[in-house]
């Protein structure tokens, strides 16, 4: 983004690091579910999710609910989820509306519910093929106009 004449602010929790950090995003000074960087000139935010963990760019992208939560509650704000697969140089933009997001949230099928690290999560589905799936360009020309 900042490479396209945005500037770009860090917003959320952990948004700068890969590292593990001990703690909540409220013990550490945050909102829950705020998004990673908020673009000021567009009024903006961008949740960046994704893994290092070799899969398939045909598999299914999951995004925490509480994400989608934020995309309903702040209306007046453009928000997207920027998803990236590092094993595959790829970043896939996630633009969802309020109702988009709230379908996702009531929809059984898309959770699911693995265990990380001896924890029991819980994430929503995104389908690559969903229409609301789009390139990193959209994001950056999107942003720019």
């Amino acid at each position: 983004m900042e490479d396209a004449g945005l500037s770009v602010e860090v917003a959320g929790f952990g948004a700068t690091s890969t590292e593990y950090i001990e703690g909540s995003g409220e013990e550490n000074g945050f909102s829950k579910g705020a998004f990673d960087l908020y673009v000021p000139d567009r009024d903006a935010y961008v949740e960046v999710t994704g893994t290092d963990v070799p899969i398939s760019p045909s598999s299914e992208m999951w995004v925490r609910p509480d994400k989608i939560e934020q995309i309903i509650a702040q209306r007046g704000e453009k928000m997207f989820v920027a998803h990236v697969l590092d094993s595959e140089e790829l970043i896939r933009v996630i633009d969802l509306d309020p109702v988009t997001a709230k379908y996702l949230l009531a929809t059984e099928d898309r959770r699911v519910r693995p265990t990380i690290n001896g924890n029991r999560e819980e994430y929503v589905a995104i389908r690559p093929t969903d229409p609301w799936v789009k390139p990193l360009t959209y994001l950056i020309e999107g942003l720019q106009n």
